[in-house]
């Protein structure tokens, strides 16, 4: 089973991220739109069974490392500050560029060419 926060584990394991983007339900039990991607990064975070973690404290974290500070600056503006939705949806970005490349799921059919 995968684990979660303490080392607790979780009654499903986690599926794999590759190519996350064109899943078009996510979850094991498909509760989440997968046009939604930030939403499920937001719940995998800070829901207890997960990673129980607290936006505050991550935007917190984010202000402590000067490497991700300048990366976020970089990113969304020289006076920006780390905001948790907004730290959601740049990890959602992230996710969306984890490709496994074309697979006989994605990959166009031969009589199609």
């Amino acid at each position: 089973m995968s684990r979660g926060y303490n080392g607790t584990e979780y009654f499903r394991n986690a599926p794999g991220l590759l190519s996350v983007r064109l899943k078009t339900r996510l979850m094991w039990d498909g509760r989440l739109d997968g046009a939604d991607l930030p939403t499920a990064v937001r719940d995998m975070v800070t829901e207890a069974h997960f990673m129980n973690a607290d936006g505050r404290l991550i935007q917190e974290r984010i202000r402590q490392i000067p490497e991700l500070l300048a990366l976020w600056r970089e990113a969304f503006g020289a006076q920006s500050q780390p905001y948790g939705p907004q730290i959601f949806v740049a990890i959602a970005e992230f996710l969306k560029t984890l490709d496994g490349g074309d697979t006989w799921w994605t990959a166009p059919c031969a009589a199609t060419r």
